[in-house]
């Protein structure tokens, strides 16, 4: 095992990073040395490999592919539910080739992939926070899941859910399928009574149209719910979009493209180290998106983890 591993989602981004591998493999060796390249070709694969990688010595690892790569590869990071490090002088870098690239957007990036990746040769390590979803599976079992970047729930779960199964409307653009998921999502998507506390705060009722736990800034290839939200100050900047009806809610969209959306008439803010949500009716089916997956619904309680993760970007 070399000292840096490479996990590639040849297929993210609808095959995006498979035409230009070849190429990008020449260019990092050329500019980090020895590496190990790790092709993922299924589901769960990036957080397997990350974990072996890491285990076996790789004190490095850069994902390539899109968001749901990337989270993946962040859960690798990880043994338990504690925050447990597989490697902990590991530390984690990313070339974004997906959908979204969302996290991706929190940080001032150059254009040109070749300066990038030459940035990663002298890029220093920063530690990051990340976030921790207990939450319940599709078939009603509880689980948890790491984040990097934001956790919501409410129709931001039905849009996701509908992108990822997305065929020909990704062919048109990472905007493109997300705005057709919106619109979906938008057309069965009804409000659901959500009881959410903050730090073990009484609980307040909510009809929720959305919510976001941001750690990161971005999610929806764009969108900004997290406009003064930070990765190292050990707190979550949650936007809650509560009773809004249809009109307010076709108007939420600017203001969320624009990072305005804190201060729409139908939301509230508010900041914490441990959101729970539980639903006033048992029987109601809420999802949830983790950086862009759906890997369950509520009830949930989103955890951050400060300073839990080495970055270099």
């Amino acid at each position: 095992m070399s000292n840096a591993a490479i996990i590639v989602n040849p297929n993210a981004g609808r095959g995006k990073a498979k035409t230009p591998w070849p190429r990008l493999q020449a260019m990092l060796r050329e500019a980090l040395g020895p590496l190990d390249i790790l092709e993922t070709g299924a589901p769960g694969d990036a957080e397997r490999l990350t974990r072996a990688a890491l285990q076996a010595g790789a004190e490095r690892i850069i994902a390539i592919g899109g968001d749901g790569t990337l989270n993946e590869t962040v859960n690798g990071f990880f043994l338990d539910d504690q925050a447990t490090p597989a490697n902990p002088n590991a530390s984690l870098s990313f070339l974004m080739s997906g959908t979204g690239g969302d996290f991706a957007r929190s940080f001032d990036l150059p254009d040109a992939e070749e300066e990038r990746i030459n940035r990663l040769a002298t890029a220093p390590v920063r530690k990051i926070d990340v976030g921790l979803c207990h939450l319940t599976n599709h078939q009603g079992q509880p689980i948890y899941r790491y984040f990097d970047n934001i956790g919501s729930f409410g129709m931001s779960g039905d849009t996701c859910f509908n992108v990822n199964n997305a065929t020909w409307q990704k062919k048109l653009g990472a905007a493109f399928a997300y705005n057709w998921g919106v619109l979906t999502a938008f057309v069965t998507f009804r409000k659901k009574n959500v009881l959410i506390s903050a730090d073990d705060s009484p609980a307040a009722a909510y009809p929720v149209n959305l919510a976001t736990m941001c750690n990161g800034r971005y999610f929806g290839a764009g969108m900004l719910p997290g406009p003064n939200a930070k990765l190292d100050d050990g707190l979550f900047d949650v936007l809650i979009l509560s009773d809004a009806s249809i009109i307010d809610f076709l108007l939420s969209f600017p203001a969320l493209r624009k990072g305005t959306a804190p201060s729409h008439k139908k939301a509230t803010n508010i900041q914490g180290r441990k959101i729970a949500a539980t639903l006033d009716n048992k029987d109601d089916i809420v999802l949830i998106e983790l950086d862009g997956e759906t890997p369950g619904r509520l009830p949930a309680t989103f955890t951050i983890m400060p300073a839990a993760l080495n970055l270099q970007v």
